[in-house]
């Protein structure tokens, strides 16, 4: 038991990649600004929204790529949703958009299954996650595709 707690402690948390296009100088110009929440990631400024989608679009699939030669999802992690205190799917939802069954099937969810890796972007073509996270909050997730499952984490201790 207490090998296990010790496992558990030892675990990483999800990795978590966030790509915006934010307004840039005078909103009537309609410049955009790309961030990246990795640190070796440069702000990228572009004269157009559209110009700036296609660039962030570029981006996460570079970014996904990278994922994928590096092995995929690592299935010795904790989700990456978890920690953020699940909010990427229990948040209130506007009003009129769901009713409040939705809310409560959302808000019951407990992280559980594999860690997978998912793609999240808003409908508005702002904001794009990249995340490893587990299955059942994937799930969870408005608009979350699952792109990849991770094999599952070793065990260690006890007879093989």
């Amino acid at each position: 038991m207490t090998a296990e707690a010790d496992t558990q402690q030892e675990r990483a948390t999800g990795r978590v990649w966030v790509v915006r296009l934010d307004p840039h100088g005078r909103l009537a110009a309609g410049a955009v600004r790309l961030s990246c929440s990795r640190q070796a990631c440069d702000d990228r400024r572009f004269p157009s929204t559209a110009e700036g989608r296609r660039a962030a679009v570029e981006h996460v699939n570079l970014h996904l790529s990278r994922i994928r030669e590096g092995g995929g999802p690592r299935g010795d992690v904790w989700c990456g949703c978890r920690a953020a205190d699940c909010a990427w799917h229990t948040a209130e939802a506007p009003e009129g958009r769901h009713g409040g069954a939705a809310r409560s099937a959302a808000s019951a969810v407990r992280c559980g299954g594999p860690v997978v890796l998912t793609v999240y972007a808003d409908r508005a073509g702002r904001l794009w996650r990249i995340a490893e996270t587990c299955a059942r909050c994937a799930a969870a997730i408005p608009e979350c595709r699952v792109l990849d499952t991770a094999p599952p984490a070793p065990r260690s201790g006890g007879p093989g």
